[in-house]
């Protein structure tokens, strides 16, 4: 059968890019570009684009791909309770990596009333999980995530850097990439003249 023209969650100018609902909800042709952040250098380690506009799934992909890149363990895992989902949550746990979000909405929230119901089955990653967000110490740690993810996509927004000329995945990461190392690049830069400032400072 043929779908109408208005189902057709693909675009005619990019067949790789999927019909989303933006912030304003409204419905663009578009791409969901996943960037992880170190949270205290504010650094971007790497970038992933799905042709999905739920990030429900991809967590797993992103934290193994950290861990081919970088060739290290992941202690500590901070995300947005919307890329929450079992599977991956368990994968972590069983990795030793500790995943830190809020548990009052989407998949989390679903997880956190299981793990509180008498007679539900949950796994150890699901109540090591929701126990753990409860500590003041869990909190203060994910708060972290809230300044970071929002440098980098405040630096992406006031540069207008949201529509994009090139067509195709691989084009549009690039593209993608090229924005996070002149981010990059001026983390470093203020790094730099920080410590040049303090050394001063101290000699004075």
């Amino acid at each position: 059968s043929h779908k109408k023209a208005s189902e057709i969650r693909g675009s005619t100018t990019d067949p790789e890019c999927r019909k989303m609902k933006m912030s304003d909800q409204s419905i663009q042709c578009a791409y969901n570009f996943q960037i992880a952040v170190e949270t205290d250098s504010e650094l971007v380690l790497s970038t992933k684009a799905v042709q999905n506009s739920s990030d429900t799934g991809t967590m797993k992909p992103m934290f193994e791909n950290l861990g081919n890149k970088y060739q290290r363990k992941i202690t500590r895992y901070l995300v947005d309770s919307a890329y929450i989902k079992v599977g991956d949550l368990n994968f972590l746990h069983d990795q030793g990596c500790f995943v830190y979000s809020p548990t009052e909405k989407s998949t989390a929230f679903t997880i956190k009333k299981r793990v509180y119901s008498v007679g539900k089955k949950v796994s150890e990653g699901e109540k090591e999980f929701i126990f753990r967000m409860k500590t003041e110490d869990a909190k203060k740690i994910y708060n972290k995530r809230i300044r970071t993810s929002e440098t980098i996509n405040a630096f992406i927004k006031n540069r207008r850097l949201y529509q994009l000329t090139t067509r195709g995945i691989q084009k549009v990461k690039g593209f993608i990439d090229l924005i996070c190392l002149t981010y990059n690049m001026q983390i470093i830069l203020e790094m730099s003249f920080f410590n040049l400032y303090a050394k001063k400072t101290r000699q004075i």
